[in-house]
């Protein structure tokens, strides 16, 4: 997962880590979940509206209308009601926090909570290669080439 903020608009960006093309717009001043680039009422959102604000050093983000045929909203309805906190710890991990609500499913709200590890290893573009034959060749040719690079020690 990714966040970019952009200062300007007073929203933050999620990039959820799988598949290059699911993200969440948090808007960050005030502005209402519903009626925003659609999301309404009757046209709910894979990923429900989210509004964010700091509170200290943690960003909380409130999430609403998740469309009912959402991974997210399994198990939950229309009503459900997800509160997400971000902590940055002293190490450089972050303390992802949660608490989903839904009345017309649950007796009473249920949370949990992890760590993401902080990792200094790079973000590789995410791309779907089902069914796309031709990279095993791809690949094999690659570490051909490697292979014979000159100062190239293979390792065991």
């Amino acid at each position: 997962m990714q966040l970019i903020e952009d200062k300007k608009n007073e929203r933050i960006f999620v990039l959820l880590g799988s598949g290059n093309r699911n993200f969440r717009i948090l808007n960050l001043d005030g502005r209402n979940q519903i009626g925003l680039v659609g999301g309404d009422d009757d046209n709910p959102l894979f990923y429900g509206r989210s509004t964010g604000q700091w509170e200290g050093d943690t960003l909380v983000v409130d999430t609403i209308n998740f469309h009912p045929l959402s991974r997210q909203a399994r198990g939950g309805s229309t009503n459900m009601h997800v509160i997400e906190k971000f902590s940055q710890m002293n190490d450089g991990n972050v303390l992802y926090s949660f608490t989903v609500d839904d009345p017309s499913v649950w007796a009473q709200a249920w949370s949990g909570e992890y760590v993401w590890r902080k990792s200094d290893d790079r973000v590789y573009e995410y791309a779907c290669h089902e069914g796309n034959y031709s990279m095993e060749g791809i690949l094999k040719g690659a570490r051909i080439l490697e292979s014979e690079a000159p100062g190239v020690v293979e390792s065991d």
